[in-house]
């Protein structure tokens, strides 16, 4: 049984970033079996990386907002509550789910999303699921002018799926330094029938693959990657212009490249559906400066 100070060095390391495989090994030892050392890991990442939930709904009531859903699936047989938190350990075999708050006063770096701002009318959209990085694709949808606000991705109604959808894929192999970190991202909405209410979606899901080597995976299902995060805003009838929607997902170091899906549909369904905009387009890294102490109980 190691001591208390014994314990927070390695979840100061691996909070850090600085953790050896042996560090990691220990540290998922003690997890598996000491609810004290559960409870304090909960404590330091929620202080220290802020992963989880820190999501954001704009221009609507907070009663429109749909609770964000951030769910880790690398090792789904141990998960444990520890203070109101599921935790969160950055390991290649064993990943609990973290949700805790976001905390002020984070270095914000954006990351480069090819085309977020839709203004080329003649960029290239693929079908289904993106070739590669750097390409958007889509179930149907075109570049248009959005109500004279300068263009914007149109989502054209799909009949076959509630949801009209467009995915991007992003390399972050080099964004994290291997650091425990986390990814915002955010986009705009806007409905072209006012006459509808409707339903936005963001998800940002993480995988260990390279971008390039990334294989297609069916868009409707929820359990792809080693980690992913979604929010859902409702637009009521009569709403108009853009409503943006965020959502915040944690980027362990193993995860390589991440895959960016919006989702726009009339509610309720089955019912009659209308094109919807997509524009404005961000993904930020989210991190915290290195410490160089264990951090102490309080």
């Amino acid at each position: 049984m190691k001591s208390e100070n014994e314990s927070l060095e390695l979840i100061r390391r691996q909070i850090d970033g600085t953790a050896t495989e042996a560090d990691r090994q220990a540290l998922e030892e003690l997890l598996r079996h000491d609810p004290a050392v559960r409870r304090l890991y909960a404590r330091y990442a929620n202080l220290d990386a802020t992963l989880g939930s820190g999501s954001l709904a704009l221009g609507l009531p907070a009663s429109s907002k749909k609770p964000t859903q951030t769910t880790w699936t690398a090792w789904r047989p141990l998960t444990a509550a520890a203070a109101g938190l599921v935790i969160g350990l950055f390991s290649a075999t064993l990943v609990f789910g973290f949700a805790g708050g976001f905390s002020e006063g984070m270095k914000r770096s954006e990351i480069a999303v090819a085309d977020a701002d839709f203004d080329r009318a003649e960029m290239k959209l693929e079908s289904g699921f993106p070739s590669g990085p750097k390409l958007w694709a889509v179930d149907d949808a075109e570049v248009s002018v959005a109500k004279g606000e300068g263009r914007a991705l149109r989502l054209l109604p799909r009949s076959q799926h509630p949801y009209s959808r467009a995915v991007h894929i992003v390399d972050v192999s080099q964004v994290g330094a291997g650091r425990a970190c986390s990814l915002e991202l955010s986009a705009r909405f806007m409905n072209s029938d006012l006459a509808h209410a409707c339903r936005y979606k963001l998800r940002l899901i993480g995988f260990a693959e390279t971008a390039e080597a990334l294989q297609p995976f069916p868009l409707e299902t929820s359990d792809e990657g080693l980690v992913s995060s979604s929010q859902v805003l409702d637009v009521p009838v009569g709403a108009d212009g853009w409503h943006g929607v965020t959502t915040v997902m944690p980027l362990p170091p193993e995860v390589k490249t991440v895959v960016i899906w919006l989702g726009a549909s009339t509610r309720p369904q089955p019912g009659p559906k209308v094109a919807h905009w997509v524009d404005d387009v961000r993904l930020q890294l989210l991190s915290t400066p290195s410490k160089t102490n264990p951090p102490t109980l309080p």
